[in-house]
């Protein structure tokens, strides 16, 4: 078995108790909501779950929320579910530096780790439903997650859906305006996969969480909702520290895999409850599809197209194919920004390819260069492949 090296050349023998395959959140058939709501919940469980160890120590410090604090993975150390940064990144990104066999991350670079590998709260729900829900969209911070973004309001909750960012209009006024009866109906209204959050004008902009089941309801004997009795449970991406030896050896992690929270722990917080169209049978699932637009004759012809996808693209690789097998030239990893922008469904590839020529990277005549493409769902396309003449 393939073992990475340490630092001073020592091999490393270390290996995680069940090392992550490379997933696909895809279906042979129409799923119904329930069964895309069991998906979306396995995604983000797969990021908040993931067993690794660092192949050198690493250290960082985030931007924005939790900035006050030094976050260490230590060699040494084992840890489960992505770590807690500013990157916005999926599971898929991480994957593109982990050894499946061994579950050792092999990027430890201190400049870049926070703005390279894995997530916080609210791009943790984002990519967790990205596996399933086209129709969401946003930058997957919580003050994004709006009617304007495919996020909606359960329990008969409403405001004006023009809005785009609730550091403008925060889930506090959301619920002053709407009353707590109708945000309690919300939570009532809460089934696997739907999404609680709240948002407000501070850098940290909220806390967003999963939920793993319905609403377990209380009500009082004259049927109104008993808020310190009802529950939710949920998972979600978190900063804190715990201890875990669910996996029979002791390992740290930062999220909640799962934790249960009564109605009146999230209204004091001002949280509201959100769906998606495909989770209330408003929209129907679509399969994931992702075409090259342009030429495909050289590679300038390559180099003026571009890629596009109804789901939100995780990474791009550039290939170098030829007689001796493949390899890969430049990568491109689709953070949380670039779904907020829309380049993770529609990307041109000049800069990419502008890189690729400045580099002088590009393989002689003989061989050929391909466009590996792995999208939310876990699917790898590869649409164009082009001969170097």
């Amino acid at each position: 078995m393939k073992r990475s090296d340490t630092a001073d050349g020592r091999k490393d023998l270390r290996q995680v108790p069940s090392p992550i395959a490379k997933p696909v959140y895809t279906f042979d058939h129409d799923p119904t909501p329930e069964e895309m709501r069991a998906m979306a919940i396995r995604a983000m469980h797969d990021m908040v779950s993931v067993q690794w160890f660092p192949k050198e120590t690493v250290r960082y410090r985030k931007q924005g929320a939790v900035s006050n604090k030094q976050f260490e993975f230590l060699a040494e150390k084992y840890y489960m579910g992505l770590p807690y940064t500013s990157a916005g990144m999926g599971l898929f990104q991480f994957l593109a530096f982990y050894d499946e066999k061994t579950g050792c991350l092999n990027f430890t670079d201190q400049d870049r780790f926070n703005l390279t590998i894995g997530n916080s709260c609210a791009s943790s729900v984002g990519w967790g439903l990205a596996a399933v829900c086209s129709s969401i969209s946003g930058s997957c911070i919580s003050n994004f997650l709006t009617i304007s973004n495919g996020f909606l309001p359960l329990g008969g909750v409403t405001y004006d859906p023009a809005i785009t960012d609730l550091k403008t209009y925060e889930t506090k006024r959301i619920i002053e305006d709407n009353g707590p009866d109708k945000v309690l109906a919300g939570y009532c209204a809460v089934q696997p996969g739907d999404v609680l959050f709240y948002a407000e004008d501070t850098p940290a902009a909220g806390h967003t969480r999963m939920a793993l089941e319905a609403a377990q309801v209380v009500r009082n004997p004259d049927g109104s909702i008993d808020p310190d009795q009802s529950t939710i449970t949920t998972q979600e991406q978190a900063a804190k520290d715990h201890e875990d030896t669910s996996s029979g050896i002791l390992m740290y992690r930062g999220g909640q895999i799962s934790k249960t929270y009564t109605f009146n722990e999230f209204l004091k917080k001002n949280y509201i409850a959100v769906s998606t169209a495909e989770f209330l049978g408003k929209k129907p699932y679509e399969t994931c599809h992702l075409t090259y637009e342009g030429k495909s004759d050289t590679p300038a012809d390559l180099a003026a197209g571009a890629l596009r996808c109804n789901y939100p693209m995780a990474i791009l690789r550039l290939l170098d194919i030829s007689e001796d097998g493949e390899k890969v030239l430049l990568h491109r990893l689709f953070d949380r920004k670039m779904i907020g922008s829309g380049l993770a469904r529609h990307y041109p590839l000049a800069e990419l390819f502008a890189e690729a020529e400045e580099t002088g990277i590009l393989p002689a005549r003989g061989a050929s260069l391909a466009l590996e493409i792995t999208a939310s769902t876990g699917e790898v396309f590869r649409p164009v492949t082009v001969k170097i003449r």
